[in-house]
């Protein structure tokens, strides 16, 4: 974790370890994306039962490798990570397809970052009386 800071605003960002996941699945020729999740992918249940344990685990690796960005430093990876979090236990390919479009995010944009700004505080009351 990268952390920058100034008079005014302390920074946080992963840029070393967004580029390092990137090159561990070899995506170097993937095409970058403007959008963490697609709006018209809606990710289902697997029908079967029958669980793919070679795609389960790159499954799992690829959203470990991600679970980690949205926690500390990258809130707008949250509601995808969130959406394929659901489909842990028998992913299909869709699914799949849905992690990548993650990491096509991340590699349009590997600086994002987090700041706060320091404020003078301000305390604010509102009471709803009859």
């Amino acid at each position: 974790m990268q952390i920058d800071q100034t008079q005014t605003q302390i920074t946080i960002h992963q840029p070393v370890y967004t580029k390092k996941i990137l090159n561990r699945f070899n995506f170097a020729g993937l095409p970058p994306a403007r959008i963490p999740v697609k709006p018209s992918v809606k990710l289902i249940k697997s029908n079967t039962d029958n669980i793919d344990t070679a795609r389960r685990k790159l499954y799992l690796e690829k959203f470990g490798s991600l679970n980690y960005l949205p926690t500390i430093t990258r809130p707008d990876l949250a509601y995808a990570m969130s959406i394929c979090g659901r489909h842990i236990a028998n992913p299909t390919q869709e699914h799949i397809n849905a992690l990548d479009n993650i990491y096509a995010y991340l590699k349009a944009t590997p600086e994002t970052s987090i700041s706060y700004t320091k404020q003078e505080p301000v305390i604010q009351g509102y009471v709803d009386a009859d």
